[in-house]
């Protein structure tokens, strides 16, 4: 069994699909990388902010609550994404294969911690007001679609690895179009070696009468 196929027997998270050939169905594996790691280390650095803010409210104002906690471990998180991020874009301009498999692994990690502080965050409110079952449920449905749509990205960053691993670098690199283009050039190269013109073949020589 050739690499092709190897790649797509991967599944991400073991049941949720094959890796995929490009970002938005537009864009190449290493675009969608660069977009997201761009966007981690954007966000790190907001959080880094917001979290000086949750520091001074927990330990200078005193301000107890358990929101302000979970807020901060979230900004934490988040802020480590920044150095894996950089690590990311490192590996997807270098074809370096072992930084996009650490990229990709905190990502799935960061992923399910996310998560998990949301779900937290949602118990703990501490809102009084009478519509806090209603608002909570729409917050629930609303962390849900924004897990699928992030779950989306970290499977960019995995395809990304999955298909450097099976040196896939041109599909990593141009995208599939591309890719395909490149590799019908080959196959029309291959055809035309082994089957020559009638130019090409030898002349039979005739006896003249």
């Amino acid at each position: 069994m050739d690499n092709s196929q190897n790649v797509e027997q991967e599944r991400f998270l073991i049941f949720l699909g094959k890796p995929f050939k490009s970002f938005c169905l537009i864009f190449s594996l290493r675009f969608g990388v660069t977009f997201i790691a761009a966007f981690d280390i954007l966000i790190g650095i907001i959080s880094s902010i917001a979290g000086l803010i949750h520091f001074i409210e927990l330990f200078v104002w005193d301000i107890g609550l358990v929101s302000i906690y979970i807020k901060l471990i979230n900004c934490i998180a988040t802020l480590a994404a920044v150095p894996f991020a950089i690590l990311g874009i490192n590996g997807i301009y270098s074809n370096e294969l072992n930084n996009i498999r650490v990229y990709s692994s905190y990502k799935i990690f960061e992923f399910f911690l996310i998560a998990g502080i949301m779900i937290v965050k949602l118990l703990f409110d501490e809102r009084k007001d009478e519509f806090k079952s209603f608002i909570n449920f729409l917050a629930f449905m609303l962390l849900i679609l924004e897990r699928v749509l992030l779950l989306m990205l970290v499977k960019v960053v995995w395809s990304a690895y999955i298909r450097l691993k099976y040196s896939q670098i041109l599909l990593v690199n141009q995208g599939e179009e591309p890719s395909s283009s490149f590799q019908q050039e080959s196959n029309e190269a291959s055809y035309q070696i082994v089957s020559p013109s009638v130019i090409d073949l030898p002349s039979i020589p005739t006896n003249k009468v």
